[in-house]
């Protein structure tokens, strides 16, 4: 009763869990220290930073705010505390645990950053605050950046509070030790967003992206991130796509949010800048998702935040302020993403919005309804060859929506919804309304302003393959998985992946053409087709995926599910291998049927007129030749790769309304022998239902001499030239090559002729 007491209290207590890649677990020490281990020394190593400057601090601030600097929310202690001088070990029953407490007088938040992280595979780490209602963790062997040999660094998200304790839970049967290293303490002394008005946040005038002014950018919102650069500054990202349509997280920023600044410090060096050619590693960065505003106004609480850590940059350049950041990992695996499209053609467009998180304030979004004027950075004179576009912001229903610092890098979108560039400056604010604001041209990014190195420009990251679009839309990363075709008696799943729970799919089966209907067993993001079917199938299988209501991806798949033989042409009329379709001459009729889709169709006998087989829809349009020939058109259908084992070989008779007679060739291989029929077909008058009917009856013998002739299809070689006085002969093939030959019937001033296999 004790034990399950103490758990009870442990799972009260553990609350506001932050949505970082992580497996999102209970810290071992919240259960062992609770139920297991008894008469412990649990006192625990405790660093505690000293108290901040704050006057020193405001007056650094407000200089980073003259020259557009990323605004900064908490200060950075550089530290040395890794598990070797710091913390508290503990031997546990299955294993051993390090704690650390670390201590921030009157903070806000703490967050950490590592310069060496690297956890074997079954080891655990977590963070959490000293009350234990806010925890992220386990991090694992998941996290790592990089391998035993090549260490990289991390960081761990925000906790609200000035107390955190970290923990390293270690089982016995790991072998190898965790390398972690913590080289900064970042002291908050700002909130991250409007949870208290009077402390911080974004100006009066901005406004919500989920504000009506948003309703018409829900898919974009879900493009764009909050970046703690570095740990204790903030910027702005957006997903963009490739032509390639492969979802790399690619994310678009500004390269001045990569630092260089003058008062800048970071490792003790004066004016660091993090750079594709020389130092492309940000394993500090974080990004958050989807962090906003549920309505549109402000909350009195911290929105959930779905993060990621870490990021390689790709390519850089000053000329139009812009980075290109590929993630290290990717957001799909906690959020789910949107991916912007862009114009790289140099028109602005008329009229957008630009999506940002000014002052590290919950998403918002400002308006334009005028095209943007081509300029150089913070010029009021336009220039068709400046490398900037100047915007100035709308007064919409709920606010005039400017930018602050915090925004930059944010996407500027023009009104086809694809980016034009990324904030790199301004005057606007909500005291300055009217002020513009320059983003960087994404088509001058495009060539890195004709510079040559990949590192500098944006085509050879956006547009992989060379296509040489110049525009391009955005898009989820959903993606539909499931077979085309479903044999007979057995079982098809469908998949939507790369959406969260909180998505709703509607399934459903249209175009359907086929006497019976295949049913679905849904659940959720699955859908299983139980294939019985007595007569085959072909329609087209529909997931339509929502989210918040709104339709936001339509797949649609044609299925063909294989039962017995089925089909139909003219109106309606029923055909299968043993029921001729019987067709007027010179007149063109279609065949359909489940049983022709993506098959190899081929045709012999007579040469129908304009003849077309769809193989998508599996349609065949076949016109008997006037004349007076009545010869059958025979329809081969036979399997191809992709319905191997599926699906039974067919033939199907196209006949004539006619009373004329004609003959008929049948041809066997059985045993090393070859046997050839000739027969006399009747006309739909005296009851010919079937090809094998013709065979079925005894007055019908062909009564005139005939000539037989067999060619090597291969060779050409005529193996068989031959005078037949009777109806049927067999021919001994023993000795013959193996491979296809044709049979050639000459009777009566008619050819039949027909392709076989001699093995």
């Amino acid at each position: 009763m004790k034990r399950f007491i103490y758990f009870s209290i442990s799972i009260f207590i553990w609350t506001s869990v932050r949505a970082q890649i992580s497996t999102h677990e209970m810290p071992v020490s919240f259960t062992v220290f609770g139920n297991f281990v008894h008469g412990i020394d649990r006192s625990i190593d405790k660093k505690c930073m000293p108290k901040l400057d704050m006057e020193s601090i405001n007056m650094e601030d407000k200089e980073d705010q003259r020259y557009d600097i990323p605004p900064r929310f908490g200060y950075s202690h550089i530290v040395d505390y890794n598990l070797n001088n710091s913390g508290t070990w503990f031997t546990l029953p299955k294993g051993k645990l390090w704690q650390l407490v670390i201590s921030c007088p009157d903070a806000l938040s703490i967050n950490l950053l590592y310069d060496k992280f690297w956890i074997p595979e079954g080891g655990k780490l977590f963070v959490y605050t000293t009350d234990k209602k806010q925890v992220i963790g386990a991090f694992t062997s998941k996290n790592n950046k990089g391998d035993k040999k090549n260490i990289q660094g991390f960081a761990t998200g925000l906790l609200y509070g000035n107390e955190i304790t970290i923990e390293y839970y270690q089982p016995n049967e790991v072998e190898d030790d965790a390398i972690i290293s913590i080289s900064n303490v970042v002291h908050g002394y700002r909130y991250l967003c409007v949870v208290e008005k009077s402390l911080n946040g974004s100006g009066s005038c901005q406004v919500n992206v989920n504000c009506s002014e948003g309703d018409n950018w829900q898919n974009e919102k879900r493009a764009v991130a909050l970046i703690l650069v570095n740990g204790n500054r903030f910027c702005t990202g957006s997903l963009v796509m490739t032509t390639s349509k492969d979802y790399q997280p690619l994310l678009l920023t500004a390269d001045h949010c990569l630092g260089g600044w003058a008062n800048e410090e970071y490792a003790g060096i004066a004016g660091f800048k993090y750079d594709a050619i020389n130092s492309p590693n940000l394993n500090h960065w974080s990004f958050y998702w989807n962090y906003e505003a549920p309505g549109c106004s402000n909350v009195a609480y911290e929105p959930n935040k779905e993060s990621t850590t870490g990021a390689i940059i790709k390519s850089n350049n000053s000329s139009s302020d812009f980075a290109l950041l590929q993630l290290t990992e990717n957001p799909k695996e906690i959020a789910t993403p949107y991916y912007l499209g862009w114009d790289v053609s140099g028109n602005s467009g008329s009229g957008g919005v630009c999506i940002h998180h000014p002052n590290g304030d919950v998403k918002k979004i400002s308006t334009y309804l005028i095209s943007p004027a081509s300029s150089n950075y913070a010029s009021y004179n336009n220039d068709n060859n400046g490398k900037h576009w100047r915007v100035n912001w709308a007064q919409t229903l709920n606010g005039y929506g400017t930018t602050e610092g915090g925004s930059s890098g944010s996407p500027l979108l023009n009104s086809n919804h694809r980016v034009i560039g990324q904030l790199h400056g301004g005057d606007s604010n909500c005291s300055n309304q009217t002020g513009a604001d320059w983003y960087g041209k994404l088509s001058v990014s495009w060539t890195g302003n004709g510079s040559g190195d990949i590192r500098r420009r944006l085509d050879h990251w956006l547009d992989p393959s060379g296509t040489n679009l110049q525009s391009i839309n955005g898009s989820y990363p959903i993606s539909f998985s499931g077979p085309y075709f479903i044999c007979n008696s057995t079982s098809a799943l469908y998949t939507i992946s790369g959406i969260p729970s909180n998505y709703t799919i509607s399934w459903s089966l249209t175009n359907g053409f086929g006497p019976v209907t295949p049913t679905l067993q849904i659940s959720g993001k699955n859908c299983t087709i139980n294939n019985n079917l007595s007569k085959s199938y072909l329609g087209t299988l529909n997931a339509l995926v929502y989210y918040n209501g709104a339709l936001i991806k339509t797949f649609s798949q044609q299925i063909v599910a294989y039962g017995g033989f089925y089909g139909t042409y003219g109106s309606g009329n029923v055909f299968s291998p043993t029921s001729p379709v019987w067709v007027t001459k010179g007149s063109p009729v279609t065949l359909k049927s489940p049983n022709f889709v993506n098959k190899n169709i081929s045709y012999s006998n007579t040469t129908p007129a304009g003849w077309q087989y769809n193989s998508s829809s599996g349609e065949i349009t076949v016109t008997y030749p006037t004349g007076s020939s009545t010869s059958p058109i025979v329809i081969s259908v036979q399997n191809n790769t992709y319905v191997s084992n599926c699906d039974n070989n067919y033939q199907i008779l196209v006949m004539p309304n006619s009373v004329l007679s004609t003959y008929y060739m049948k041809v066997n291989t059985n045993s090393g022998k070859l046997e050839v029929s000739l027969q006399t077909l009747f006309s739909r008058d005296e009851s010919l239902k079937s090809m094998e009917d013709v065979f079925q009856r005894s007055d019908d013998n062909v009564d005139i001499p005939w000539m037989l002739e067999v060619y090597n299809a291969t060779t050409g070689e005529k193996v068989v030239d031959e005078k037949v006085t009777d109806n049927s002969i067999t021919i001994d093939t023993t000795g013959w090559k193996s491979g296809v030959y044709v049979v050639k019937a000459v009777v009566g001033g008619e050819v039949l002729s027909e392709k076989v296999i001699i093995k």
